[in-house]
């Protein structure tokens, strides 16, 4: 399930990114843009 409410005021994992090992699963979540961002959690809310 999604969440219903984000965990801060800015989701700082998706606009700063971050690159991960964990049992034996790499994750690569690349930086995005604040602007594309504001605008999807916009869209969310509508």
């Amino acid at each position: 399930q999604e969440p219903s409410v984000l965990p801060a005021r800015l989701p700082n994992l998706l606009v700063g990114g971050s690159s991960g090992i964990a049992v034996g699963m790499t994750t690569n979540i690349p930086p995005h843009n604040l602007g594309e961002i504001c605008d999807a959690i916009i869209y969310l809310i509508d």
